[in-house]
């Protein structure tokens, strides 16, 4: 019984975790311009639902962050998302963002590699639902050559096992990246860039994150 309600108990949280997590990125797409979200009902079955509380958790807390500071209007995308880990307090090493351009798309992902955040720049490349983004593995959205896969594969790992002080180059040829499971089913050609660790105020590190340039074929 105890077990059941704990259960009931993580459930409603998610519920309410996703309606705020909608909220604010229907207030940051209608600043930008983009399509309303639309509300879809998750399918939780495939994942641990303590994973998905987690990251959930995380990217909710993200977005609203950043819905704070999206109405000040002379802030570029990279500044936006700045300001958004430093309200969160977040940081990466400041040698970091010399390295990006204002262009870049900027992805944020957990040690279980769920997408936990990302900027603007992003939902200009992706099709996606939002939930599907943090129920579902990265290759069960995308395609990528295997190859490709694991050289940013084993970038990641270092980051995570404190092996990166500051920040990594990607050393992976542009390649193609396709959604496999959208209706609209985008083509892009991607470019990685760099790779560094996101620490929290104890100096933990507690997420990735990444930077790439992409075109639409």
């Amino acid at each position: 019984m105890e077990s059941y309600q704990a259960e009931l108990d993580i459930s409603t949280e998610i519920q309410q975790l996703e309606t705020r997590l909608l909220v604010a990125l229907q207030k940051i797409r209608s600043q930008f311009d983009f399509e309303p979200v639309a509300w879809l009902a998750a399918d939780r079955q495939k994942l641990n639902v303590t994973s998905i509380q987690a990251a959930l958790a995380i990217k909710t807390r993200f977005f609203e962050a950043m819905s704070s500071v999206i109405h000040f209007s002379e802030l570029s995308d990279k500044q936006i998302f700045k300001f958004t880990l430093k309200n969160l307090k977040l940081r990466v090493d400041e040698s970091f963002w010399p390295m990006v351009s204002e262009e870049d798309v900027l992805e944020l992902y957990n040690s279980d590699f769920l997408q936990v955040g990302h900027n603007i720049s992003f939902m200009r490349f992706c099709s996606y639902h939002p939930s599907d983004l943090y129920l579902k593995e990265w290759w069960e959205l995308f395609y990528r050559d295997e190859k490709m896969t694991a050289m940013l594969a084993e970038s990641a790992n270092r980051v995570f096992q404190g092996k990166v002080n500051k920040y990594i180059e990607a050393q992976v040829p542009k390649h193609l990246v396709r959604e496999i499971a959208s209706l609209k089913k985008y083509q892009l050609n991607v470019e990685q860039g760099v790779m560094a660790p996101v620490y929290d105020k104890e100096g933990c590190i507690v997420a990735c994150l990444t930077s790439l340039k992409a075109t639409h074929i």
